[in-house]
């Protein structure tokens, strides 16, 4: 912030930690808060802090535009949420913080959703959702050194993806009619990079059209992911998609109403 007088004043994170509310975010179904959440997550990382706060009830995530091509997994256009660095993204309010996913505009998600070609070779036009948290960490592995997203904490948040389960599986989405499995639209993702330990506490990610925790890569694409009191459920691919070998505890969650609750076909 700069002062009438020209002075800068910098927010600092107050015991490693700043909210999204300090962001700008209004926590309100009237606004979108996308841009707020993203911004913060983004200072976040360039300043060193370690946490960011979600200290309201419920936000409003609208998917934003999508211009690359679907199949393009390095874009991170058209993603709501993005992560590039260690963080832990932490629900404060006395229940849990809702992340309320919507589409492009605010749209109904379930009947509303973005066209763009299918790859840079094929202008086929693709359905894209968007998904929810897509983790843009290192794409070669880097040691020695750490890895950049060495250790991501979701704690007391759901990942409301509004995505009703219907029962056609095949994909990728019918462009016309946008049902199918959605390739484009995970609850979490991560693709092809490579991360340290990941932790969900008390974390729910609930309606996707696609895979609801996809992770997939080299087998040491995620060194550690652990689930407690974690639910997974209700989509149209599968629930717990690892194409990578981490070490996996899950302890008291729950699985399903998609395809398939869990897929091991990557794993050792």
């Amino acid at each position: 912030m700069r002062t009438a007088n020209r002075r800068v004043f910098r927010l600092l994170p107050e015991a490693g930690s700043i909210s999204v509310e300090q962001g700008g975010a209004a926590g309100d179904v009237l606004f979108n808060d996308q841009s707020a959440i993203q911004a913060t997550i983004d200072y976040a990382e360039a300043l060193g802090a370690r946490e960011i706060r979600f200290e309201s009830a419920y936000y409003r995530i609208d998917c934003p535009e999508r211009t690359s091509p679907a199949l393009d997994t390095r874009a991170v256009d058209g993603h709501p949420l993005v992560v590039r660095e260690s963080l832990t993204l932490r629900g404060c309010a006395a229940d849990r913080s809702v992340l309320d996913f919507r589409g492009l505009g605010g749209v109904d998600p379930d009947g509303n959703w973005q066209t763009v070609p299918t790859s840079a070779t094929d202008a086929a036009p693709a359905v894209w959702r968007g998904g929810g948290l897509y983790l843009d960490g290192d794409t070669s592995r880097p040691e020695p050194a750490a890895r950049r997203i060495a250790r991501l904490e979701l704690d007391r948040l759901v990942f409301r993806g509004n995505r009703q389960r219907t029962s056609q599986t095949a994909y990728p989405a019918d462009p016309v009619t946008g049902d199918g499995w959605d390739i484009s639209d995970k609850g979490f993702w991560l693709h092809d990079v490579y991360v340290g330990t990941v932790i969900c506490r008390d974390t729910d990610f609930i309606g996707w059209r696609g895979e609801i925790f996809y992770a997939v890569g080299a087998d040491d694409a995620i060194e550690q992911l652990s689930l407690t009191r974690c639910k997974l459920l209700t989509g149209n691919g599968n629930g717990l998609n690892l194409g990578c070998n981490p070490r996996v505890d899950a302890v008291d969650c729950e699985f399903g109403d998609c395809k398939i609750a869990q897929e091991d076909k990557g794993k050792s």
